[in-house]
């Protein structure tokens, strides 16, 4: 050791630390990701490779922490199939990055929680199988999905959450009723995805919100606020006891309400929304002694105030089809100016 200081004194500069002298080795070499039994992967800038399925099971946790990659071997995209837990915590500026891999929640499974992530690449994301709806909790946030990875998933029962989330492509969360069920068992929760690009501490940088379209079909409990979104359709349907569509930004070519059932649309409350779409539908079957009445409060639609010029140039509802279609949207106040609660007016 005095040896190591007499040499520093002599060049000019102090000992590094053996904590300093790690940090400046070599990069941690890849590393196969890891699914037999709990544990965390911690070591930043580490790679975990993985090839073809491989499944966390029923039992097992693994925790994914800071400036970890994770990444498919060869160029067919992975599979992280999740029965057990999956947690992932990254941190600004030090995200955990998926690239090319998807994360399979199986038909059951313990839990999904993920913020400050990443997924890249020509394919992956977060996905459930054809076929097979998953029963758990989905929680996401301060989330990116870049390129052509997506969110594409089919729930039976638990919670899809997303926060603070932006996407290239279309995310769509479908609520599946189980057998002998009158009801899907889904709560869904969207909040807070436009992110103003100016506020720091996100991985989106100047990207906001789910600028690839919004499908949201089924869920018993559904809440889609202050969030924007674009693409060719942002779409709700079939919802249950509760839609609350709030605060919203609508950039999609089209905005979709419908349901298959008559009557639902007094479970409704939409309001305060800057919508940008050229067209606005509301769609439920016609039956006699029911009667929907789609209520769009406190909206601003492009500039256009007058409702009659709404209703005329913007809204598809049963005025144009009664003998089909059974709703009716009502606009007791047109906004003149952009609310802004989702971002600001784009001039």
């Amino acid at each position: 050791m005095r040896a190591n200081l007499l040499l520093a004194c002599l060049l000019g500069f102090a000992p590094l630390s053996r904590d300093a002298a790690r940090a400046e080795g070599p990069p941690a070499r890849e590393r196969v990701f890891p699914v037999e039994r709990t544990q965390i992967l911690s070591v930043e800038k580490t790679v975990y490779t993985v090839e073809g399925r491989v499944r966390i099971p029923r039992g097992v946790e693994i925790s994914v922490l800071k400036e970890v990659i994770i990444r498919a071997k060869g160029e067919t995209p992975a599979v992280i199939e999740v029965e057990g837990s999956l947690t992932v915590h990254g941190v600004y500026k030090r995200e955990v990055i998926f690239e090319n891999v998807t994360i399979e929640p199986c038909p059951t499974f313990t839990q999904i929680t993920m913020d400050m992530t990443v997924f890249r690449g020509q394919g992956g994301g977060i996905k459930t199988a054809e076929g097979k709806p998953a029963e758990g909790p989905l929680q996401i946030e301060l989330f990116d999905f870049r390129e052509q990875a997506s969110m594409d998933v089919a729930m039976a029962s638990g919670s899809v959450v997303l926060s603070s989330v932006c996407s290239d492509t279309p995310v769509r969360i479908r609520a599946q009723k189980q057998p002998g069920k009158e009801k899907s068992l889904v709560r869904v929760f969207i909040r807070g995805c436009p992110q103003d690009p100016h506020v720091r501490c996100t991985p989106h940088g100047s990207r906001i919100g789910l600028v690839g379209g919004l499908e949201v079909d089924g869920g018993d409990d559904v809440t889609v606020q202050l969030s924007r979104v674009g693409g060719s359709l942002a779409a709700v349907r079939n919802w249950g006891q509760r839609l609350i569509f709030d605060g919203m930004k609508i950039n999609s070519s089209k905005l979709e309400f419908s349901h298959t059932r008559a009557g639902q649309y007094q479970r409704v409350q939409c309001a305060k929304c800057d919508i940008y779409s050229s067209e606005v539908s509301a769609f439920a079957p016609a039956e006699k002694d029911v009667r929907d009445t789609f209520t769009m409060d406190r909206c601003w639609f492009k500039g256009l105030t007058d409702p009659r010029v709404v209703q005329e140039k913007v809204i598809k509802d049963g005025s144009d089809d009664p003998t089909k279609n059974g709703v009716r949207v009502q606009l007791p106040k047109v906004n003149d100016r952009p609310l802004e609660l989702a971002g600001e007016w784009e001039r």
